[in-house]
């Protein structure tokens, strides 16, 4: 499942011949001189479009950027990056790998390989703005994101649909369309008087979603997933 992108946290794709992870956490204050350069090595947007926490929270496992694949090609762009790192020393395995709808660049931290490395994640999507909505950070919850888009994909389910940052909301047999429109997909989901902002975070889901008389239906699938992780989602309902 496509969506299965946005739930993966911190990188650790790059690893020497002893299986030590080469990269690190990058600060929230790193951040901005990174993005510089890697703006100046791709020649594509990154800094309006990194997803989640990244220059949000204080320190971030990895730094994620949705791509365009309408106005940048993932081949054009691996090849771009195969060119820088052949200037560098050892494989360019050691800098770069694919993997589904990305491409992983080790990356050094402001453009300065003494400042050490970070992984950066190139993932290809049809819709940037829908893609950063999924992969949103909210500061005011004590959920991760990847437990959002499991609630958000338990109600689809109930309703014979499911959603992915790439493709949005479809129907679960055929695949057919319904919309990429975060204020209609918290319609769907919630009720006719719902806004994107009821989708913010599990927290403003479950509340929204207190008084629905198919509320059990709708948290079903994300209960089951919560519990097997020793989350209890009955806690977004309480105080923190």
């Amino acid at each position: 499942m496509r969506y299965q992108q946005l739930l993966n946290e911190g990188g650790n794709i790059f690893k020497d011949d002893k299986g030590q992870v080469t990269t690190r956490s990058i600060s929230r204050d790193e951040v901005p001189s990174t993005l510089n350069w890697l703006e100046k090595i791709t020649k594509i947007p990154v800094r309006g479009n990194t997803i989640g926490s990244t220059g949000r929270k204080p320190t971030s496992g990895d730094i994620d950027v949705a791509v365009d694949a309408e106005l940048t090609k993932k081949d054009d762009l691996y090849n771009k990056l195969m060119a820088w790192a052949a200037t560098q020393s050892g494989s360019p395995k050691d800098w770069i790998r694919k993997s589904g709808i990305s491409i992983h660049l080790k990356t050094p931290i402001s453009g300065d390989p003494s400042n050490g490395f970070v992984q950066t994640d190139f993932m290809f999507y049809n819709d940037v703005d829908f893609a950063k909505w999924m992969g949103n950070y909210d500061p005011n919850t004590k959920f991760k994101n990847a437990d959002r888009i499991i609630l958000m994909n338990s109600i689809a389910k109930s309703q014979g649909l499911k959603m992915s940052p790439d493709t949005g909301l479809v129907t679960r047999e055929t695949g057919k369309f319904i919309t990429r429109d975060p204020d209609e997909i918290a319609r769907i989901f919630l009720g006719p008087h719902a806004m994107a902002s009821d989708l913010n975070t599990v927290e403003t889901i479950m509340s929204a979603l207190s008084h629905d008389p198919d509320m059990q239906a709708k948290t079903a699938d994300a209960r089951d997933n919560f519990a097997a992780r020793g989350l209890d989602l009955d806690s977004a309902l309480r105080p923190a």
